[in-house]
């Protein structure tokens, strides 16, 4: 057996480890990521925003996360004001998506 990973600043693991499709990661923001449960899913991983409580945030195309480092990343921009968790098109049934923002121009730059 393996040594324990160390688990990333800032989170705490909800769900048991080794079971992948009940995967469950609450941030110290509030922000929830989870797994969606199927076994062989492509994007398996969307968030949850602590302001818009079971609404799923995910992708800007709609989709899940890949793996779960994106999810966690992309809830980290939101801490760090590089994204944000804004109403989805239509077409998104999920109702919200992550829209990143430009990095910010350093002075100076022209």
């Amino acid at each position: 057996m393996g040594r324990p990973r160390k688990l990333p600043a800032g989170w705490e693991r909800l769900s048991r480890p080794g079971d992948k499709t009940s995967t469950h990661w609450r941030h110290r923001s509030g922000w929830q990521v989870r797994h969606c449960g199927h076994p062989t899913a492509n994007y398996p991983y969307h968030a949850e925003d602590p302001a818009h409580p079971g609404i799923l945030v995910v992708e800007r195309d709609g989709r899940g996360f890949r793996n779960l480092a994106q999810a966690r990343a992309a809830v980290e921009g939101v801490e760090a004001g590089t994204h944000e968790s804004v109403e989805g098109p239509p077409s998104n049934k999920f109702g919200r998506v992550f829209r990143v923002h430009a990095a910010p121009r350093s002075r100076g730059s022209s």
